[in-house]
């Protein structure tokens, strides 16, 4: 059916996390480097194209 999205089978099982946050440590570095990423204007310092269309 042409528009129809189709998902993982609900019955299946999974090996690993579905989310990566699930799988790193809140005391790991990359906890810091993300909050760092999140608050960076990329705009400000030359990025031009971070806003979507």
């Amino acid at each position: 059916m042409p528009g129809y999205i189709e998902d993982t089978d609900r019955s299946q099982a999974t090996l690993s996390p579905a989310r990566l946050e699930d799988r790193i440590d809140a005391d790991n570095p990359v906890s810091v480097i993300d909050l760092f990423v999140d608050e960076v204007e990329l705009g400000e310092i030359g990025f031009l194209r971070t806003a979507p269309a």
